[in-house]
C-alpha cells in the first residue's frame, strides 16, 4: 500500500496580497521562492523543507487547493 510521502504545496487565496506577503515573511518566518505578478500569486517555502505555501488573490482559482507526493 502507498503512503503520503509529504505534502508538495498548499494554495490559499487571499484578498491582500502585500499584507498577506507581509505576514507569511514577518510573522510566520518563510521565505519568499517565488512572485507571478500576472497570476497574483507568490511562494513560499519552508526553512527545513521544499514544501510550499502559495497564495493567490485571483477569485477565479479556488479558494484553497493543495498537491501532495506518494
Amino acid at each position: 500500500m502507498n503512503k503520503l510521502s509529504k505534502i508538495d504545496n498548499i494554495m490559499y487565496r487571499v484578498s491582500d496580497l502585500e499584507k498577506a506577503e507581509e505576514f507569511y515573511v514577518n510573522v510566520l518566518g518563510m521565505k519568499k521562492a517565488w512572485e507571478d505578478k500576472d497570476a497574483k500569486m507568490i511562494g513560499f517555502v519552508f526553512e527545513q523543507s521544499d514544501s510550499e505555501i502559495v497564495i493567490h488573490s485571483d477569485p477565479n482559482l479556488p479558494k484553497f487547493d493543495y498537491s501532495y507526493l506518494v
